[in-house]
């Protein structure tokens, strides 16, 4: 059985408390039964039991992941009177929610609503690998776009890009195109006329749509995560990748 800290226990309280007051027709009992099913427990009684016998979070422990962000997605009714269809999902993390509210694709509230449920899973397992790739990366969201390309420089392939600070506050672009190889040469041969650096991360890996493990090799049904930075002010692609790839294999142990 996992086990959860005293801290923990206050924050998912909290949590709960959120769930209710969203949803007025939620009782107080529900709520914090869905929020315990988040930590892997069947009911909330079962998880306090566990209070007080660990001081790490039960869902990684090795990974310092101390806090978590609660996802939501709903599916309203076309039908009077049919309450919509919703649930949550409880997503371990490094930093408390605040830390990943700023980054685009994140929707506001972390609630994602659609007459789609399929749209509304996928755009909950979006915000889930954001998440996750900070988390992973250290990397954290910047509005600099303009300042590094201007009006119309970016290079051909630039699809799904975003602009990133590492812990220098140094800068790391990302671009995560379709159509394989040829938009990844395109994308490191404009960086290798303007000595900027790049570098490509596993299949697999990024956030709009990476390959999964059913893809053949070189697969371009999906996207890969190419990582560059200026030559002034820029961080190490290189570092970004071998921080994904060792947290991967640590995931896999």
């Amino acid at each position: 059985m996992s086990t959860v800290s005293k801290a923990r226990l206050t924050d998912l309280k909290l949590a709960a408390k959120r769930l209710q007051r969203e949803n007025p027709q939620l009782p107080h009992s529900h709520a914090l039964d869905l929020v315990a099913r988040g930590e892997q427990f069947p009911s909330w009684a079962l998880l306090c039991k566990s209070v007080g016998r660990s001081t790490v979070h039960p869902a990684l422990p090795q990974s310092g992941k101390l806090h978590s962000v609660l996802l939501r997605g709903i599916v309203p009714s076309r039908e009077r009177g049919v309450l919509p269809k919703w649930w949550d999902e409880l997503v371990p993390s490094v930093h408390p929610e605040e830390h990943y509210a700023s980054f685009d694709w994140m929707a506001e509230h972390f609630q994602v609503r659609d007459y789609s449920e399929t749209a509304v899973r996928r755009r909950l397992a979006k915000m889930r690998r954001a998440i996750e790739f900070m988390d992973r990366t250290g990397l954290r969201p910047s509005k600099a776009w303009m300042a590094l390309f201007g009006r119309g420089t970016a290079p051909l392939g630039m699809d799904h890009p975003n602009v990133w600070r590492d812990a220098d506050d140094r800068y790391i672009v990302s671009a995560e195109p379709y159509a394989g190889a040829r938009m990844i040469s395109s994308i490191c041969g404009w960086c290798d006329d303007r000595h900027w650096r790049s570098a490509i991360a596993a299949e697999g890996e990024g956030i709009w749509n990476p390959c999964t493990d059913d893809c053949p090799v070189h697969c371009a049904a999906h996207t890969r995560l190419v990582l560059m930075a200026p030559a002034k002010m820029g961080g190490d692609p290189a570092v970004i990748v071998s921080r994904l790839r060792l947290t991967r294999s640590q995931d896999l142990r």
